[in-house]
């Protein structure tokens, strides 16, 4: 039915899957724990067919009719505090979700190399050690504000940072 797949980990407002939902050939699923944001990316996305927003956490999504079978898996701005305490389990559902070719691509403000925060870079350390324990061939870049995609930009951590002149993030593509 479908050609493509994307999964959104943590879609919040919605926001991020808008610049994609006009690809009816593309399935979106979204996925948002919280109340409000859920409800607000329900609102927000009500007029697309191609779009499956899910109230759950990545972790205890039961997702086995989507094992293998999803193409790109997206993670913009995760808070440092999810990519470590929850990194094996999230990086080990998104292996078992990845089609054979497919991408995980994450965007976040931590950066390795000038982060103020010790502890946020040793968290997305974490994360990027449990990605290459799953075998996947991993590209890690630092980027600028300019270099974010539209859907990065109109999330609603995208508008925060540019509100903030945060202007360094880096980029990780995992690739089965």
């Amino acid at each position: 039915m479908y050609k493509t797949k994307a999964l959104f980990i943590g879609c919040g407002d919605a926001q991020e899957l808008l610049p994609l939902a006009d690809q009816q050939e593309q399935l979106l699923i979204g996925l948002e724990p919280t109340d409000e944001l859920f409800a607000r990316a329900c609102d927000n996305l009500k007029d697309f067919k191609n779009v499956l927003l899910i109230k759950q956490r990545i972790q205890d999504w039961e997702a086995a009719e989507y094992l293998g079978d999803i193409d790109q898996i997206f993670f913009i701005f995760p808070t440092p505090a999810v990519l470590r305490g929850q990194a094996k389990v999230n990086t080990a559902k998104i292996f078992s979700l990845l089609s054979q070719n497919g991408v995980f691509i994450l965007y976040t403000e931590v950066t390795l190399t000038d982060w103020p925060d010790p502890d946020d870079r040793a968290r997305l350390q974490a994360f990027l050690q449990s990605l290459s324990e799953e075998c996947l061939s991993i590209t890690v870049a630092e980027i600028n504000y300019e270099q974010l995609p539209l859907m990065a930009k109109q999330s609603h951590c995208g508008i925060l940072f540019k509100a903030h002149n945060i202007t360094k993030f880096t980029l990780i593509e995992a690739k089965k």
